[in-house]
């Protein structure tokens, strides 16, 4: 009997874990068997989680407000360069700040598959943060420049 109850617990406890957290905005799933097994111990972490879609209505409010600067994605040529820029959140990986690169290049009209690029990285520099494309032709293809901004990086620089 005992066990039952202690089942019946446990199956409401991730049930409700996942709830609150897909409400939120996070994965449901995940936390339903985190709740499973942490019981209202993860009940009350998925409580406790930051309000993700609130977050993102308060933001597209701002911008339509015009109380929050929006950042433009641009590609131009400047003296026969072409000058990138564009933003990512500040816990972008290399790999999606890569591939976000790949989209506003595609957007502006310019086609990084004709460099044969060969690597990419993010580094720390002393005055911030770096973003190094390699190719096969030159060493340092791209390097972009991150600048900070709250949670957000503003990336710029020149092929």
């Amino acid at each position: 009997m005992a066990y039952l109850v202690l089942v019946i617990v446990w199956l409401s406890a991730g049930f409700y874990c996942g709830k609150v957290a897909h409400q939120k905005g996070y994965s449901g799933i995940a936390w339903a068997i985190g709740g499973f097994f942490f019981g209202f111990i993860a009940l009350i972490a998925a409580a406790g989680l930051p309000d993700r879609k609130l977050r993102e209505y308060i933001r597209l409010i701002g911008e339509k407000q015009n109380a929050i600067e929006v950042v433009k994605e641009t590609v131009e040529v400047v003296d026969g360069n072409t000058k990138i820029s564009f933003a990512m959140p500040k816990d972008s990986s290399k790999a999606e700040i890569y591939k976000e690169l790949v989209l506003v290049l595609k957007e502006g009209g310019c086609k990084l598959e004709k460099y044969n690029v060969t690597s990419y990285d993010l580094e720390m520099a002393n005055w911030g943060k770096e973003f190094i494309v390699n190719s096969e032709e030159k060493d340092r293809l791209i390097i972009l420049d991150g600048k900070e901004k709250g949670n957000i990086i503003n990336w710029s620089g020149r092929i």
